[in-house]
């Protein structure tokens, strides 16, 4: 299944062992989109389920649980949060495309105007405030 990326993108490392910088959660959230592809050319399935549930990410269980220890005070997680819980909605309705085999769709709504790259481009902005204002580097 398609939902091994995530193990794979880890090599052995535990979420504990792993501390999120802005790089790696922006990196984690850019690679859906080739997930997407692979999942096309494969005719891969996807559980619906953990794609549309934020927790279930790396970044999502790490916003949870670490992040949210070390940035809930901060103006800018609470809108990761939320933003990050309409990312994995909009990625779920491409992943149903896919499962369906519309591909044709799923590709439209991977395009640079949709819905899901519109929330793409928002959350990684957020995840990037999110850790400039925990440095002290905001604008």
């Amino acid at each position: 299944m398609v939902k091994d990326f995530d193990n794979l993108a880890l090599k052995g490392a535990t979420l504990v062992e792993r501390t999120m910088d802005v790089q790696s959660a922006i990196r984690a959230h850019k690679e859906w989109k080739d997930k997407f592809h692979v999942a096309m050319c494969r005719k891969a399935q996807f559980d619906l389920q953990e794609v549309a549930a934020a927790d279930c990410c790396l970044f999502g269980k790490w916003l949870a649980q670490e992040g949210k220890a070390r940035f809930e005070g901060l103006s800018h997680y609470a809108h990761c949060v939320q933003v990050h819980s309409v990312f994995h909605q909009e990625a779920s309705v491409i992943a149903g495309l896919i499962n369906q085999g519309d591909f044709i769709e799923a590709e439209r709504l991977l395009a640079y105007n949709s819905p899901y790259s519109t929330v793409s481009r928002e959350l990684t902005g957020t995840m990037a405030r999110m850790f400039q204002e925990e440095s002290g580097d905001v604008e």
